[in-house]
C-alpha cells in the first residue's frame, strides 16, 4: 500500500466517515508520493543556487509498477529538474485523492457511500471496512513515537506528513508519555525523515501558521 493511502486511512475520521484535515490535503497527498518515489529510487533532489528547497529530477531507474507512482514519475518527468519539492508535490497531489480512495475500495479497504442530505445535496463518506492495516499504522507509528523504536523511513515521512498538516496524534497510545515528551519525539522524527518528507510538512506548516495569525 502507498503511503499516500496510508495517510488518508490515517485521516479518515471513523465516526463521521469523512476525511479530516483537508485544506493541504492534496499537496500532503503529492507529499507522499514524492517521498515513495524518492524512497524507490526513481527521483533525487539536486540543490537549487540562492533557494533552501532543492529540485526534484528523476533518475532512469526502471519505471514502478503501482500505476499511482507511474502517474507520479510521468508528472514528475514533465518538469525534470525544473521545479521545487513544492510545486512538484502540489502537481503529483492534482486529481490524485480519488482514485486512491477507489483503490483502497478496490482492495477491501473502504467502503464508499453516495447519498444526498435532505434528498438534495450529494453527499460521499467512507466506511472503514478492513481496518487491519490503519490499526497497524497506529500501533507503528505509537511504537517510534512513545517506545522510541527507529522508524523505517516510509514511516518518519508519514509523521512529517502528519505532523506537517497538525495532525493530533490522539489515536495513538501514548503509554504514559507526556504531551512535551510526544512532541519532542515528532520533532525528532520528522527532522531525520530527510527529503523530500521535511521540504513538504514545512511548507505546509508554514502556511497553515500564517493563515492562522492572519
Amino acid at each position: 500500500m502507498l503511503i499516500a493511502e496510508d495517510l488518508l486511512l490515517l485521516l479518515l475520521d471513523e465516526e463521521s466517515r469523512k476525511l479530516t484535515k483537508t485544506r493541504y490535503m492534496e499537496e500532503c497527498l503529492g507529499g507522499a508520493l514524492l517521498v515513495e518515489l524518492a524512497l524507490g529510487g526513481y527521483v533525487e533532489a539536486i540543490p537549487w543556487r540562492f533557494h533552501e528547497m532543492k529540485r526534484v529530477r528523476i533518475t532512469g531507474a526502471p519505471a514502478p509498477k503501482d500505476p499511482g507512482l507511474v502517474i507520479a514519475l510521468a508528472r514528475v518527468a514533465e518538469k525534470d529538474g525544473r521545479w521545487s519539492t513544492w510545486r512538484i508535490s502540489v502537481r503529483l497531489g492534482e486529481e490524485m485523492k480519488q482514485p486512491l480512495l477507489a483503490h483502497l475500495v478496490q482492495v477491501g479497504v473502504l467502503r464508499r457511500h453516495d447519498d444526498k442530505v435532505w434528498g438534495l445535496i450529494p453527499r460521499r463518506r467512507w466506511e472503514l471496512r478492513d481496518g487491519r492495516h490503519r490499526h497497524n499504522l497506529i500501533r507503528q507509528i505509537g511504537d517510534v513515537l512513545t517506545r522510541r523504536v527507529d522508524p523505517e523511513p516510509r514511516t518518519a515521512g508519514l509523521v512529517a506528513l502528519l505532523d506537517g498538516l497538525k495532525w493530533d496524534f490522539e489515536m495513538i497510545d501514548r503509554r504514559g508519555t507526556s504531551e512535551d515528551q510526544l512532541v519532542s519525539r515528532i520533532h525528532e522524527v520528522r527532522d531525520g525523515a530527510g527529503w523530500p518528507a521535511n521540504e513538504v510538512a514545512g511548507m505546509i506548516a508554514s502556511l497553515i501558521r500564517a493563515e492562522e495569525n492572519s
